[in-house]
């Protein structure tokens, strides 16, 4: 069983109230996560694929697999930390540590495959279990992903984020509140890792 898969096995255990109860908390107070950045740009993480373009440089041109580490291994330059850095981010540091080696760099970074940017549905909603994200989503475009509530569904949605490396909140809010967009449910993206939960 791969590590996402567990992940989403203990995700789903704490969602559905088979691990101690967690205080809720109204989904106003939600915290960020670690996906984008503060102005919206995707933060790469392990398991993603990046497809590299170093101009006037095929050899080292190509298509990149993140480790679990957050490494991506290059030739000339070896294991590069890309874990938590945009796009942009990540292509700087290559022409920084390419520059010693290759006259005025020039790199451009894309990901070609956010496969980390996993969430997860569980309850009363049409199709549960994991699915991956390509983009900003949020929270009610989620639930639409997920072919919406059943008909047995209160309307109560749990939303459960990791915040840090050993914290865990659970969020709350309900499918009404999402279709009328309270305050500003609207912007209320998700982020890896989360656990949607209907009643």
């Amino acid at each position: 069983m791969n590590l996402l898969l567990r992940g989403a096995c203990c995700w789903l255990l704490v969602a559905m109230g088979c691990t101690r109860p967690m205080a809720t908390e109204d989904i106003d107070s939600i915290a960020r996560g670690n996906t984008f950045d503060r102005v919206g740009d995707y933060k790469i993480g392990p398991a993603d694929g990046l497809s590299i373009k170093v101009f006037g440089e095929e050899s080292l041109s190509g298509n990149y697999v993140v480790a679990p580490s957050g490494m991506v291994q290059m030739p000339l330059i070896g294991f590069i930390q890309a874990q938590g850095l945009t796009e942009v981010q990540f292509a700087q540091k290559i022409e920084r540590l390419l520059r010693p080696i290759v006259k005025e760099s020039r790199v451009t970074v894309s990901v070609s495959d956010a496969e980390s940017f996993q969430i997860y549905f569980s309850g009363e909603v049409a199709t549960r279990g994991g699915r991956n994200l390509k983009g900003r989503t949020s929270l009610l475009q989620g639930l639409v992903l997920a072919g919406g509530l059943t008909d047995f569904a209160s309307g109560q949605i749990y939303l459960i984020r990791r915040v840090g490396e050993t914290e865990v909140k659970r969020y709350v809010t309900t499918y009404k509140d999402l279709l009328r967009g309270r305050k500003t449910l609207d912007f209320y993206y998700l982020e890896r890792g989360d656990i949607i939960h209907a009643e």
